[in-house]
């Protein structure tokens, strides 16, 4: 459901900015520039919280591992 409402908000969002864009002007371009590197920067954001918390629990069970079998 969250998921269905995030994927129609983008929708929405990119609906609106391709309108300005066609409309023309400089401003509207910047606007589609900035919201597609804002949503760039993000997903590389999550991307890495992602690593980084396999990593960690990776981590804890290699060494539960470790300390079980010594």
């Amino acid at each position: 459901m969250n998921e269905t409402v995030e994927v129609s908000e983008k929708v929405r969002v990119f609906s609106i900015i391709s309108s300005l864009v066609e409309k023309g002007g400089p401003e509207a371009s910047k606007i589609a520039r900035l919201y597609i590197w804002q949503d760039f920067v993000r997903s590389i954001y999550y991307g890495v919280i992602l690593v980084l918390a396999t990593s960690v629990v990776m981590y804890g069970i290699y060494k539960c591992v470790l300390f079980t079998y010594r």
